[in-house]
């Protein structure tokens, strides 16, 4: 059998290495396709190679003589088109590769506001690998920089800025944020208000509930000068980040027929709706994970959740008829050197009414619990404290009440030791 995944991200990656650790040696071809890069690399570690943290060769995650050992084929080109009925795939160089299974591991793209003149010399997005040098690129000598959106590439955004620019007199860093403050359309308002404290302090300004109207080139070079945002304030700028969210890559989904939603709308074993799929086998000819998949609960743009989509589907292409089945949610981040870290649900409008605030005496610091109406913990997180996974995840499982997350608190935090007195707040 001859399985063909394009896109070489943690989902496509993850698959094609576990089919190979745990298939049938030489009957199981694998081969991985990618555009971006010959290797698979840790793209939440591109920040670090943006400030000089880390170099290339600490992004690739696994050794490169490794995907040999394995016996995975990588081709590095573009797909052009998918011909589901006979089974092949089309690269824009020519060559025409058949397979028995194609999955798509396309992963998003940047989901950029119409209107905006990115074309502009300094304007850059900042998802895949070329944006990294590109950005480098436009840092050099720069003094002004914007970045346009407050989610966690933003915040990204603004740190690779700060690493480059904060030494050169006079230079300013702003932030346009849309909500009240940095990632609020995922933090509840009190988190989001302290990751903005927090940014600020690391010199960033930040503009909220506002939006950019205009990236402009006032000198005719070329070369982005200023933006202008809602309100009608210009903001000077030598370098632009637009980071306003990433959408899934579907085109070539769409273009074979497969139904596409907000992503490419896969089962519990992640097959697609072309017509060539066997539903007796729970077999299909074409297949979806990772930042693209839209399934039955929705679409996970998580890096923790394209490695769980590539294993369980390694195991459903080797034999196994288990359906994926909804994970507790988890995610994690740094904004600058604040650790965020979450479990289960924790929606931005949770209130005094649906969950408990824990904050240190300055506001510095937190932890949330969320609970359902019968009181029912279903979701924690966490800024500037690290959480022991295993027993947030357990709480969740087993429904465990409020009452008991609260009276054994210290056993879900990891540095408990080192933790001052949290108080109960209502925000």
């Amino acid at each position: 059998m001859h399985i063909l995944i394009i896109g070489n991200g943690i989902a496509g990656a993850t698959l094609a290495r576990r089919l190979k650790e745990r298939g049938r040696g030489e009957e199981l071809m694998v081969t991985l396709i990618s555009d971006e890069a010959p290797y698979h690399f840790s793209r939440p570690a591109m920040m670090y190679l943006s400030t000089g943290q880390l170099r290339m060769e600490h992004l690739k995650s696994f050794p490169d003589e490794s995907w040999d050992a394995l016996g995975i084929s990588r081709v590095t080109g573009h797909v052009e088109r998918i011909d589901a009925e006979a089974k092949q795939v089309h690269l824009s160089n020519g060559t025409v590769l058949g397979a028995d299974v194609i999955v798509l591991a396309t992963g998003s793209r940047p989901n950029v506001p119409t209107g905006l003149n990115t074309s502009l010399h300094g304007v850059h997005t900042y998802t895949q690998m070329q944006d990294v040098a590109a950005l480098d690129d436009s840092l050099k000598g720069a003094h002004h920089g914007v970045v346009i959106g407050g989610g966690l590439i933003g915040v990204e955004a603004a740190e690779i800025m700060a690493t480059h620019m904060h030494a050169r007199q006079g230079s300013s860093i702003t932030s346009v944020v849309r909500e009240h403050g940095f990632y609020g359309n995922m933090l509840p308002r009190f988190e989001s208000q302290l990751v903005t404290r927090h940014l600020q302090q690391h010199g960033i300004g930040v503009r909220v509930t506002t939006t950019v109207s205009s990236i402009e080139d006032h000198d005719g070079d070329g070369r982005v000068d200023h933006v202008t945002l809602s309100d009608g304030t210009v903001i000077p700028a030598d370098v632009v980040v637009v980071a306003t969210g990433v959408v899934p890559r579907t085109q070539l989904a769409k273009d074979a027929g497969v139904t596409v939603d907000d992503g490419i709308v896969v089962d519990e074993w992640f097959r697609t709706s072309n017509a060539t799929s066997f539903p007796r086998m729970r077999k299909s000819i074409i297949y979806a994970i990772g930042d693209c998949a839209q399934l039955p609960w929705g679409v996970q743009q998580t890096w923790y959740a394209g490695r769980m989509h590539g294993e369980h589907l390694a195991e459903i292409l080797l034999g196994s008829d288990e359906p994926f089945c909804e994970p507790i949610e988890y995610n994690s981040a740094k904004f600058f050197d604040l650790e965020w870290s979450t479990y289960g649900r924790v929606p931005a409008e949770s209130d005094s009414a649906s969950s408990v605030l824990l904050t240190d005496t300055n506001d510095s610091r937190c932890l949330r619990i969320v609970h359902d109406a019968k009181r029912c913990v279903v979701g924690i997180h966490a800024l500037g404290l690290r959480l022991r996974q295993s027993t947030c995840e357990q709480w969740i499982a087993q429904c465990k009440p409020l009452d008991h997350a609260l009276e054994e608190l210290r056993d879900v935090m990891f540095n408990a030791e080192f933790v001052p007195a949290f108080v109960g707040v209502a925000k």
